[in-house]
């Protein structure tokens, strides 16, 4: 929505701050139309206006939930997998495998798996622990 179109809907002139204040409060609603949100900004219905924001708060509350589950399930195979992987470089000396498990979870936590598991560091392990001790 422009600033005209505030102005003309509601029948009030505002400052472009004044505005620029307004349009981030429309902006974070999800399911309000512009006539709505300005009959009810005229009408000074501003508990309805914090109603539809804090809908709008918990609709994304539920998509970051829903997404950072799968960031942690993710995770959680990843790391899974890569106990298969060093536990294969441990057992044939393979630092293919090792560099691999390494690529898919980064070094600390490769580290740590091996550390976990008494399992060989590699050199490269071996200077991360150094220098981040």
């Amino acid at each position: 929505m422009l600033q005209k179109e505030f102005e003309a809907l509601t029948g009030k002139k505002v400052t472009a701050a004044e505005y620029a204040e307004i349009e981030k409060v429309y902006m974070a609603i999800d399911n309000m139309d512009k006539e709505e949100f300005c009959a009810a900004w005229n009408e000074q219905k501003f508990g309805y206006i914090v109603g539809e924001l804090v809908k709008s708060v918990q609709g994304l509350t539920k998509w970051r939930d829903h997404w950072k589950k799968q960031m942690d399930e993710a995770e959680e195979k990843a790391e899974d997998a890569a106990f298969v992987l060093l536990n294969g470089a441990n057992e044939h000396n393979d630092e293919d495998m090792k560099e691999a498990a390494i690529a898919l979870v980064g070094m600390k936590t490769a580290v740590r798996i091996d550390v976990e598991n008494g399992f060989k560091l590699s050199e490269a392990e071996r200077d991360y622990l150094l220098e981040n001790l």
